[in-house]
């Protein structure tokens, strides 16, 4: 199973973007413009400093959003032995859904520009816990199930987005054991992965 998520909100992260370049060519020229009429600028430097993070920003915007991608696998474990269930499942049309949880691993892969992609994490669905749909604003957010499992693990509860959609509305934190403590990962799965991985484990709380 195979997904790459696509960026939700062009339009804004584009918009941004361009508001946030245009506000900083604006503060570099303000005292440019002021000196060459002769007036005082005070502070020149905060007008510089302005214009600095501004551009940041924008380039951090454009990188994160319009640059970057993900590329979700879930595949079968390359240390597992052979297994005939997976033999059969993968005869002809691979059928993901015959495979048992434990010899499949969720693998993010991240890549930028043309660079080719790179593994971000591997993490064994033998291994998941929970799957829970968090939303940006609701009763589940990624605050509120940060906060739930920080209070069952022994040490200290860490996840990571990798979500693209800038400011998403919903998306799926799948939840794993990982020795003992507990990883949160965030995705943007489509309904395919979504129903299965739903079906595979879901949070009774």
């Amino acid at each position: 199973m195979r997904l790459i998520p696509e960026q939700k909100n062009t339009r804004t992260v584009n918009a941004l973007t361009a508001c946030l370049l245009l506000f900083g060519g604006i503060v570099y020229a303000l005292p440019v413009v002021c000196k060459a009429k002769g007036t005082a600028v005070p502070m020149p430097w905060l007008f510089s400093l302005l214009t600095l993070m501004s551009v940041a920003a924008a380039l951090f915007i454009l990188i994160r959003f319009r640059m970057t991608g993900f590329v979700y696998l879930i595949t079968p474990r390359s240390d597992v032995p052979a297994d005939p269930m997976m033999e059969s499942a993968f005869a002809g049309t691979p059928d993901i859904t015959r495979v048992r949880p434990e010899l499949l691993d969720l693998v993010v892969m991240k890549y930028q520009g043309s660079r080719p992609p790179e593994t971000e994490c591997v993490l064994s669905l033998g291994d998941l816990a929970a799957v829970i749909p968090v939303t940006r604003q609701g009763t589940t957010t990624i605050r509120t199930v940060r906060d739930q499992y920080r209070q069952r693990s022994a040490a200290d509860f860490v996840f990571y987005d990798y979500t693209l959609t800038f400011r998403w509305e919903e998306a799926l934190e799948l939840i794993f054991v990982d020795g003992q403590r507990y990883v949160g990962v965030i995705l943007e799965a489509d309904e395919a992965m979504r129903r299965y991985l739903t079906e595979l484990k879901t949070d009774n709380g």
